[in-house]
């Protein structure tokens, strides 16, 4: 399966991520901006709300190339935004440390933030996923998955309900990041997929 390295991915991606023994992070495909690579979406106490990491860009930059911009303290903001979000959650404390941790190193490149990222994310689950990364540029496989998760995309994905913070104020909102539902969820977190 191959798929984009993506920020703090959302449920969708991670059901991929976690029904399989392997997938294929394509490094070499061009940045895409407003595209999960670079966001994630949280449920914050006035709804849906986009955490996006800046980088700098270039017209055609290979993904391996994207360096991220931290000109502005967007990791403070992002902490501060989680904080808001999911302080009030049953296990906001017991999995934030694994990913300030990783923030706060200020990783030069976007894909190795994400893959620091996934592999955390991948342990909180209790799950184990050979992660393989792409050495050129990949036109199309069968199981290209690349181009189907995306922030303007309609996605028929569902997934089973469970408790958010703020859902009796906005109603429930789906396919957010894997973050809304491990702060919520924790261990039983690997259960709805």
């Amino acid at each position: 399966m191959l798929l984009s390295s993506n920020y703090f991915p959302n449920l969708e991606y991670l059901s991929l991520v976690v029904s399989t023994d392997e997938i294929t992070i394509d490094q070499h495909e061009h940045f895409i901006k407003q595209s999960y690579r670079s966001r994630c979406q949280i449920f914050g106490p006035n709804g849906l709300q986009n955490l996006v990491v800046p980088v700098y860009r270039r017209n055609h930059l290979p993904m391996k190339d994207v360096r991220i911009d931290y000109s502005e303290d967007w990791i403070k903001q992002h902490l501060k935004s989680l904080k808001t979000a999911y302080a009030a959650s049953p296990f906001f404390e017991d999995y934030l440390p694994y990913f300030d941790t990783i923030l706060l190193t200020q990783p030069k490149f976007l894909i190795d933030l994400n893959s620091a990222i996934l592999d955390a994310l991948l342990n909180c689950l209790g799950k184990q996923v050979s992660i393989k990364k792409t050495s050129e540029f990949i036109t199309y496989t069968d199981q290209d998955l690349r181009s189907t998760i995306h922030p303007k995309k309609a996605s028929s994905f569902s997934h089973p309900v469970y408790y958010q913070c703020f859902d009796e104020k906005h109603g429930h909102l789906p396919n957010l990041s894997i973050l809304d539902l491990l702060f919520n969820e924790g261990p039983n977190s690997i259960s709805f997929f």
